[in-house]
């Protein structure tokens, strides 16, 4: 079976599986042939056996853990390690340290097909965990041997790792760029379906969202989704239907229900575990959502899965504040971001940082600090410029107003500015601005027969605050009248 890294590095994992079923019992009973079969299976997607040995670290003996009593005492085998690899790789993160250690050394001087797929799986699977120097490495040095030895499958899994990489770290110019190749790579390798494309799409289908082109990152989507029909992978789905849970939101189809969809996407992992970008992401994502469609609960609920997924950090800092912002707690939003800004808590992706710099630039302007907003929002413009988001600047409500007052003022970021602001007069601004708690209570009312005054004795609240929510009510829902607000709010799965 010397053959058998080939076969599966040529994508003919079916074939190496038909040719062990046909071979001697005896060959099917060696320990490379097993990992062979476990590898081919796992590619194949079929049911996994019932036991697979759990990797070691360096140095660990195998008194350190009963079930193993039975494993080899050497160190794993290239194929061992390239299947405790595929196991990360395919849902169980839970392997992923081990897996890592226990294929450090086995690439050394390797450049055949067995050292390629190592190399391929190392750098997908660092990505996985969050390692994304070790992970930029062995997909770079992946991504070479596969191109110097023609292999444009691995290539083509190579570069879909990089582009999902350059997302990773914000890099949404590179990841637009990386996409192109990978599709390219994909069409003349005849594999324009499964997850690897897939993944590479819904990648694009986000940057054309974060470039402000929601029709582009639809379509996008769209293909993604035909292109992993039939094939399994977590982190796919969770972003596609995130990306797609947006989009319906933001176009009035079925927005409470696309957010439910993000709500379920949490159970998805099988281990629970999940890429800290993709945890980001989701968190933000379902949390904005869950204000549009009046389910503060659910809000409640995004912040909950980053704080226990993600642990203590800039990520969690300013998903705080901008809860605390939405319910008008200024004070305490701006103790939230005070340490992102000024470096003291660092956060895993630079799209946090936009997002802390724009709660900012709102609170200084609701405290009347000008300068401070100015410069606030010239630090998020500056992150949309080197990474190509703007989207967060029509997502954070206010934003776009102060952006006009501050137009022709931002220098070399004027044309970035220009960008934001045409694409927010195009669009109806009253879709994407969330109710305030009191303003959702108070929406509660309007369709029962209680006049406003009646209102303000139920609430005991005075008359001019009852008036004051309802105008703010009309303006969020672009409404005219109570009839109007009433109707509006029931389509969106605000009543």
């Amino acid at each position: 079976m010397a053959h058998g890294p080939t076969l599966l590095a040529g994508g003919r994992a079916g074939q190496l599986l038909g040719l062990i079923g046909t071979g001697p019992a005896g060959i099917r009973a060696d320990a490379d042939v097993q990992a062979l079969t476990t590898l081919a299976e796992l590619e194949e997607g079929t049911a996994l056996p019932s036991r697979v040995p759990r990797p070691r670290r360096s140095g660990e003996d195998d008194e350190d853990d009963e079930d193993d009593e039975d494993d080899e005492d050497d160190e794993a085998t290239p194929l061992q390690a390239l299947v405790y690899l595929q196991q990360a790789r395919h849902g169980d993160l839970a392997l992923s340290g081990a897996a890592l250690s226990a294929s450090a050394t086995a690439t050394t001087g390797r450049a055949d097909d067995l050292g390629l797929l190592l190399r391929l799986y190392r750098g997908l699977v660092s990505l996985l965990v969050g390692d994304l120097e070790e992970a930029d490495g062995e997909l770079t040095a992946a991504a070479q041997l596969a191109a110097a030895t023609g292999n444009d499958l691995v290539l083509l899994r190579a570069t879909a790792g990089l582009t999902a990489l350059a997302g990773s770290r914000g890099d949404l110019r590179r990841a637009w760029s990386l996409a192109d190749e990978t599709v390219r790579v994909a069409a003349r390798a005849d594999a324009l379906r499964g997850a690897e494309v897939a993944a590479v799409l819904v990648l694009a289908a986000q940057c054309a969202y974060q470039r402000l082109d929601s029709a582009g990152a639809r379509n996008l989507a769209e293909r993604a989704r035909s292109a992993l029909a039939g094939s399994r992978d977590t982190v796919v789905d969770i972003t596609l239907t995130t990306l797609l849970g947006v989009l319906d939101v933001e176009d009035g189809i079925g927005p409470a229900a696309a957010t439910r969809r993000m709500r379920d996407s949490w159970t998805q992992s099988r281990d629970g575990r999940l890429p800290t970008s993709l945890v980001a992401h989701l968190a933000r994502t379902q949390h904005r959502c869950s204000w549009l469609v009046g389910r503060p609960d659910w809000a409640r609920e995004a912040l909950r899965e980053l704080r226990v997924r993600v642990g203590p950090g800039g990520e969690v800092e300013v998903l705080t504040a901008t809860e605390h912002l939405v319910r008008g707690r200024r004070d305490a939003a701006r103790r939230r971001i005070a340490p992102v800004l000024d470096g003291r808590v660092g956060c895993a992706h630079p799209l946090t940082l936009q997002q802390a710099w724009l709660v900012e630039a709102v609170l200084a302007a609701q405290e009347g600090q000008h300068e401070r907003c100015h410069e606030a929002l010239q630090e998020a413009l500056g992150l949309a410029d080197e990474l190509g988001a703007l989207r967060a600047f029509l997502d954070m409500p206010g934003v776009p107003a102060l952006l006009d007052e501050d137009a022709s003022r931002f220098g070399r970021l004027d044309p970035v500015v220009a960008a934001i602001r045409s694409a927010a007069q195009t669009r109806d601004g009253s879709a994407y601005a969330p109710l305030t708690p009191r303003e959702l209570e108070l929406l509660t009312d309007l369709p029962a027969q209680l006049t406003l005054e009646e209102i303000a004795e139920r609430r005991q609240v005075s008359l001019n605050t009852v008036k004051t929510h309802v105008r703010s009510i009309y303006l969020k829902l672009g409404a005219q009248s109570r009839r109007q607000a009433v109707s509006v709010a029931r389509q969106r799965g605000l009543l």
